[in-house]
């Protein structure tokens, strides 16, 4: 080959190097770009909306944003842990449009509403709110994500759970001036009490049998009026995920979804989203939280399947055997009872616990033989029930039989823990 073919085959190469040199080049400034583009909102720029040529430090808002947010967390045993990112995506978007429709000064419109027991407000100030320049209202929008997402995981400071009033309580915290204000609820969904108690009255079954029962129970309820969430835009997150002690509710979601949206629809919701979900790890547990939830139960009971008879379902008179409130207590535990299979291998264990440890166990068994002529009462074979007494309080650990230093609240300590157990 001579000389010459060789270099012009060099050059040539050369020119193809260069020429995908180049590409390569052109495509990372492309991408650096986008990027830049995408990621902006975290600095100088605001992203997908543009920057307010009328007030400095602010983003524009635009007809879709909400100008008010009041979350209600399902914090409580049944639900996974409320792993919110309010850092990314639509919670992103929806966190921004809060903030930056708020007025000069003002913090940004946020209340917290827990699904557990009364439906207690979660206390929570922003500090972080619009400053002067873009970059520094970036960086507060961020830390009040970063807060927010915090705050969701505050532990439930009462037993049970009742989403649906937790709903009503958010409408009355929203301002008469918010325009387009947003309820987001995150959590299971499964309450134990008020209008939609999944754990007692049999929801599925009564929606089976005809929609019409769910719309009949919000009719006959004071709390539920017609138009308590007029003009009130509601997101829902997780609804339908539990974790243990509840068990799975997987294919229980679509109809559950369907109930809510029902009764939002009824309530005069005016807008209703309530398939968003997180992604729940399958190793996600609850919040640490010492009080407990009923767990809803659909199918027939099966062997792991627990209940605790504490304070929440059945209260003892102090230092006896003796219910207080026996009817309440039949009526929460008859779901349960209904559940059990008297002609299958299964048995129900019941152990009795007290909230001081005593010098026996008598007091403990003496309150287990009482939940156990309840379950009777219910249906459930005499046969099929074992009873133990303990002379503490519930274990904290797997290998204990009961603790004379418990942490659980006294509502928790008096309780009769019910367990399906093979034969």
């Amino acid at each position: 080959m001579s000389r010459r073919v060789r270099a012009r085959r060099k050059s040539e190469s050369q020119r193809k190097m260069l020429g995908v040199g180049l590409a390569v080049v052109i495509l990372a400034v492309l991408i650096l770009g986008l990027a830049k583009s995408s990621f902006s909102f975290g600095a100088e720029g605001c992203g997908t909306r543009e920057i307010d040529p009328e007030r400095s430090g602010y983003c524009l808002t635009n007809s879709r944003d909400f100008d008010e947010l009041v979350v209600v967390v399902g914090n409580t045993q049944n639900s996974p842990k409320p792993e919110l990112d309010f850092g990314d995506g639509e919670l992103r978007e929806i966190l921004a449009g809060v903030f930056y429709n708020a007025e000069r000064g003002d913090s940004p419109a946020i209340s917290i509403v827990s699904a557990a027991g009364g439906n207690n407000v979660v206390e929570f100030t922003s500090k972080y709110k619009p400053a002067q320049n873009i970059r520094s209202s970036n960086g507060a929008l961020r830390k009040l994500g970063n807060d927010l997402s915090r705050i969701l995981e505050t532990p439930a400071t009462a037993a049970g759970a009742d989403y649906l009033a937790g709903i009503l309580e958010a409408a009355n915290l929203i301002s008469t001036s918010a325009k387009h204000p947003l309820i987001l609820v995150v959590g299971s969904g499964y309450s134990d009490s008020g209008v939609l108690n999944f754990a007692q009255d049999d929801l599925f079954e009564r929606y089976w049998q005809n929609e019409e029962n769910i719309s009949a129970l919000l009719a006959r309820d004071r709390s539920t009026q017609r138009s308590s969430l007029e003009g009130v835009a509601v997101y829902w997150y997780n609804l339908g995920d539990t974790v243990a002690p509840q068990v799975n509710m997987n294919k229980y979601k679509d109809d559950t979804q369907a109930i809510y949206e029902m009764a939002l629809t009824a309530l005069g919701a005016k807008e209703i989203n309530l398939r968003n979900y997180s992604g729940v790890k399958s190793d996600a547990a609850a919040v640490d939280s010492p009080y407990s939830v009923m767990p809803t139960f659909v199918e027939e009971l099966e062997a792991g399947d627990s209940f605790n008879v504490n304070e929440n379902v059945g209260q003892f008179e102090p230092d006896r055997d003796i219910l207080v409130n026996e009817t309440e207590a039949e009526k929460r535990l008859r779901n349960f009872a209904q559940r059990f299979n008297n002609n299958g291998e299964l048995k129900m264990r019941l152990t009795g616990y007290v909230a001081y440890c005593l010098e026996n166990e008598d007091l403990g068994l003496a309150r287990a033989n009482t939940i156990k002529r309840v379950l009777t009462k219910l249906g459930v074979d005499e046969q099929k029930i074992l009873v133990a007494g303990r002379r503490g309080s519930p274990p904290r650990y797997e290998k204990e039989e009961y603790t004379c230093d418990s942490d659980l609240p006294m509502t928790e300590r008096r309780t009769v823990h019910i367990e399906i157990i093979e034969e």
